[in-house]
């Protein structure tokens, strides 16, 4: 798993957009996850060549069932439309990913997946700004005071509004942004 820096998470798509599956995928033990329940896990490729593993939820699993048969090895370089709602999730409001088989092929054009790559740049340059500026922080400690205000948003801020928020909230001076 090498290739895959990490799981795909809402912030990394839009709703429509495509992703490819890369593999059959494979199911995870709690004792593994350490998750009360067990998950599947399945490479997939994201429409700006990213690859991430998905942890899918059973509907979207039986959807692909429906339309490919139960068999996940015959998945393999198939296209699912993403599509994200907010659910209840132990008590939170949170992003949740949903999947449907389609046929189409990338769906958006390359501007918005080069506006969310931005995104993501600034949201790390302005960590290193809070880095620079309060050098008695850690890098992990930003990003769990950021994972915070994610979690206090309820799932509205993105991560980039959360990290400004915690910038602000520690009086780094971000200049003219």
């Amino acid at each position: 798993m090498s290739d895959y820096e990490d799981f795909l998470d809402a912030t990394m798509v839009y709703d429509g957009d495509i992703v490819q599956l890369l593999d059959e995928g494979v199911f995870k033990e709690p004792e593994v996850t350490k998750l009360s329940r067990t998950v599947f896990h399945i490479r997939v490729r994201l429409q700006d060549g990213r690859k991430k593993i998905w942890s899918m939820n059973k509907t979207t699993r039986r959807r692909l069932a429906k339309a490919w048969g139960d068999d996940s090895s015959n998945w393999v370089g198939k296209n699912v439309k993403i599509s994200i709602t907010q659910q209840n999730v132990q008590g939170k409001m949170r992003d949740v990913l949903w999947g449907e088989p389609s046929n189409e092929k990338y769906a958006r054009p390359a501007s918005i997946t080069q506006s969310k790559m931005d995104a993501q740049n600034n949201t790390q340059q302005i960590v290193a700004e809070i880095l620079n500026q309060k050098p008695e922080l850690n890098a992990e400690q930003v990003q769990e005071m950021i994972e915070e205000e994610l979690l206090n948003s309820g799932g509205m801020f993105s991560e980039q509004v959360a990290t400004v928020l915690v910038a602000r909230i520690l009086g780094v001076d971000l200049g003219k942004r």
